[in-house]
């Protein structure tokens, strides 16, 4: 039985709170703003082209070979846009949703948090079916199609995972990872607002992801806002799940940007080969599915059925002539757990450094 012993009337307020947001939603106001973003859609193309035109990296001479090399390796042609959508989305994760995530935990209890958590798993599942069969791993697509009967149903519309109980544990794939896995290149690293890492091979995935699943279909104004307020759940609950390890990455990163990049691709490459082959292995090379505003990957909602040892957060290590070198090394194995409420998540935003 759930029983709320902490704060229970907080929590009760923010049910109420959400409820009144949810009955003051218009469908005809949402549809004016829906039109409008969409005639400011080609300027908005151009702009972006023009500051992509505009912050493109200057290459090093070709005297310096190793420079080159890096360079090359790196694939990060727009290093300066790149950078500044980084910072904008960090702005944003700073003082909207790191502020929300925070609230998000403090008034509702772990056990709740579990729950949401298990819930939003369980409506990845077909999307995760899906690519399981386009990849042919018909042995885990039977896994996927198990885990989500099981639980829709024995598990409350998969407020709980009987099917981890029984062994049948829970990964995820999407398209950009099938794409890799068919040797499918990254392209050009490139950072997007709202979105974060978004290379041309995972945008590509995000957009066929959305397309298969059977949400997007739900029409009707009560389905279009129960949409809105699963993105937004779904959204809030991750980040609140990464808080303390975004956060130590922040704090142990010479370059915050340049960690984010390395782990991403890390990340990515342990997913497509499904930890199996080597992150530099022929074929691989790739990103991540990224949560809006958040700067890494969700580290529970990424991985496969265990954390590979390159997403342990970085030791701070390096040596300030070379950045990134600690974040090439495979760091000790961490495992990563829902924490409860500090003292410290209740402090102000982290400011910004230039």
């Amino acid at each position: 039985m759930l029983e709320m012993r902490t704060r229970p009337g907080r929590a009760l307020d923010g049910y109420k709170i959400m409820n009144r947001i949810v009955d003051g939603i218009d469908a005809a106001t949402v549809a004016r703003w829906i039109a409008g973003l969409t005639r400011a859609l080609p300027l908005a193309v151009v702009g972006a082209g023009s500051l992509l035109l505009a912050g493109c990296a200057t290459p090093p001479p070709s005297s310096d070979p190793e420079a080159v090399t890096e360079f090359n390796e790196t694939n990060d042609p727009i290093e300066p846009f790149n950078r500044s959508m980084f910072d904008f989305n960090l702005t944003l994760d700073d003082y909207v949703l790191s502020p929300v995530a925070r609230g998000y935990r403090w008034a509702l209890p772990s056990y709740v948090r579990e729950r949401v958590t298990n819930f939003m798993a369980n409506l990845g599942e077909p999307v995760t079916f899906g690519n399981d069969l386009a990849q042919g791993n018909f042995g885990r697509a039977g896994t996927s199609l198990v885990r989500f009967a099981s639980n829709t149903t024995i598990g409350l519309a998969g407020l709980y995972d009987p099917a981890k109980v029984w062994g049948l544990q829970r990964h995820d794939e999407d398209f950009g990872q099938t794409l890799g896995t068919y040797g499918t290149p990254e392209g050009a690293y490139l950072v997007l607002p709202f979105l974060g890492p978004a290379p041309p091979r995972d945008a590509a995935g995000r957009v066929v992801d959305m397309v298969i699943d059977p949400t997007t279909w739900i029409g009707g104004h009560n389905a279009m806002i129960a949409g809105y307020s699963n993105t937004a759940l779904g959204i809030t609950n991750s980040r609140s799940n990464n808080l303390d390890t975004i956060a130590d990455l922040r704090k142990t990163s010479l370059d915050f940007y340049a960690a984010v990049r390395s782990l991403y691709r890390q990340n990515r490459n342990a997913e497509i080969s499904n930890g199996t082959a080597s992150p530099a292995a022929p074929g691989y090379g790739g990103s991540s599915s990224i949560e809006p505003f958040m700067p890494v990957t969700s580290i529970e909602a990424a991985g496969k059925d265990e954390v590979p040892a390159t997403l342990a957060p970085v030791n701070g290590s390096a040596t300030p002539s070379a950045p990134q070198a600690s974040l090439e090394q495979t760091a000790p194995q961490t495992s990563y757990v829902m924490a409860s409420p500090t003292a410290s998540d209740f402090g102000a935003a982290p400011q910004l450094t230039p």
